[in-house]
Order: structure tokens, then sequence, then C-alpha cells
């Protein structure tokens, strides 16, 4: 008991989630999260008055139903774990509010969905029951 309890606080400490596989058993490959979920483009880092590159900009990308950290993506790369790729950036203003949207596209299902900044968007289909979302951090850790 006293050995399981160290390798839970150690994997705490590292990782920041206490989910780790036993000392015994090798790692598994992380899983692909094949439910829907809520996904928040929150903020991007680039300045669009100096008419930059998109291409260089961070987009900053939450996944909200699995606890993760925010993901900090280009465009042209896919939100780890997800078979989602971010494909395009638009800034847009409406009287003094932004409106940007940055685009996804699913690299399976060729499905395209919008984000507009700021804004919690549903991905996919969603489980019909909490039971049947992966455990917070564990599948996609």
């Amino acid at each position: 008991m006293k050995t399981q309890v160290i390798a839970f606080l150690s994997c705490l400490i590292t990782t920041g989630v206490p989910v780790c596989a036993p000392a015994d058993e090798p790692a598994k490959a992380p899983a692909f999260i094949e439910t829907g979920f809520q996904v928040k483009f929150s903020a991007y880092d680039g300045d669009v008055l100096r008419g930059e590159d998109f291409k260089k900009f961070d987009f900053f990308v939450n996944l909200l139903d699995f606890g993760r950290r925010t993901e900090v993506l280009k465009l042209g790369d896919s939100i780890p774990h997800t078979h989602w790729k971010l494909v395009k950036f638009e800034y847009k203003m409406q009287g003094e509010d932004e409106v940007s949207e940055l685009t996804l596209a699913n690299s399976v299902t060729h499905e395209v969905i919008v984000l507009p900044i700021n804004k919690k968007v549903q991905v996919g289909s969603a489980p019909k029951s909490r039971d049947q979302w992966p455990e917070r951090g564990a599948s996609v850790a």
C-alpha cells in the first residue's frame, strides 16, 4: 500500500494528473478521443494589424470536457489525441467586438467546424450519458 501511495504522489507531482500506469505495466499510447467534446478557441498570439502571416501565429485551444491544459497550436497542427486539425484563421471585427474565427477540419470524416473566439462549441456527437466520457485526464493524458 505504501508503495502505491508513493507512486501516486510521484505521478501527481511530476505530471499534475493523478493517473499513471503502474510501474509493472508498460505505458500505453495515448488514445484518440472518439466521442464528441466541447472546445473553445480562447486566444491567439500575433499582430493582425501588422499584416503578419497567420501561419506564424500561436492559437490557444481548450478541450473543456477532459480537464486538459490549454493547447498552443499553429495552423496545420492537429489537436492532440483528436482527428481535428487547425486549417484557417479569419480576423473579424463586429463594431467594437472581435469575432475572429478558427476553422478545424476532421482528417477522417472531412467535417469542418468553425470556432468563434471565446465561445464553447460542441465538436462531434456528444455521448448519450456522462458515463461514456473518458475519465478526466485518463485516456487523453
